[in-house]
């Protein structure tokens, strides 16, 4: 189960017939962090004719998908941003598009290629990551069964926590959900069914 979203908040310009538009992307977790940043936003640029934005977010397998114009003519901001995110299929993201009125009207094309564009060249600006359903485990095996649980299984995992040696090996790591009954199938014919194994949590990991 993978998804793609952005690492880091950025931030591009582009200037359409004298009118600024200036859009913001963030990486977001919940709709709970929306509000905050859209009154940010509108701190940090201050004066601004229009704060447009949208976002979606995944929620238990679901995609809560969001837009506002802001005063501006029906579907010349908001969804145009929404279309954009969907053409790469990014989530947990929220994008604001400031306009600073430059006194010539876009009319409602205009208008659309200005505040897609905005969000276009933005994610192009920005690093997509690729997160993937993933679970931490904890693994308790004998010593004589280290150095083949090394050459073996080692591969399947995105990442090595931690690994412990006290009178047995423990191994706390993160591993793809899609790749755990093929490592526990391993981890039993390795160990002959005397490893074992805790799931620490669940999430998702790039």
């Amino acid at each position: 189960m993978l998804y793609k979203t952005i690492k880091y908040k950025v931030v591009s310009e582009i200037m359409e017939k004298k009118s600024r538009f200036i859009c913001i992307l963030n990486p977001i977790t919940n709709t709970n962090e929306i509000e905050e940043i859209l009154t940010n936003v509108r701190k940090q640029y201050p004066g601004a004719k229009h704060y447009c934005y949208t976002y979606r977010i995944r929620n238990d397998g679901n995609i809560i998908e969001k837009c506002s114009d802001d005063g501006e003519p029906n579907s010349t901001a908001g969804i145009p941003m929404l279309n954009a995110l969907k053409r790469q299929e990014i989530v947990n993201i929220l994008a604001v598009v400031v306009r600073y009125f430059g006194g010539t009207l876009l009319g409602t094309g205009g208008l659309v290629r200005a505040y897609s564009g905005a969000v276009i060249q933005s994610l192009a600006l920005a690093e997509i990551i690729t997160l993937e359903y993933s679970w931490q485990l904890r693994i308790t095996m004998d010593y004589t069964y280290y150095g083949n649980f090394q050459n073996k299984c080692l591969p399947y995992f995105k990442q090595i926590v931690n690994t412990n040696f006290t009178d047995q090996v423990i191994i706390d790591a993160w591993i793809a959900a899609d790749n755990l009954n093929r490592l526990l199938n391993l981890l039993n014919g390795i160990t002959t069914r005397t490893a074992t194994v805790e799931f620490l949590q669940q999430g998702f990991m790039n």
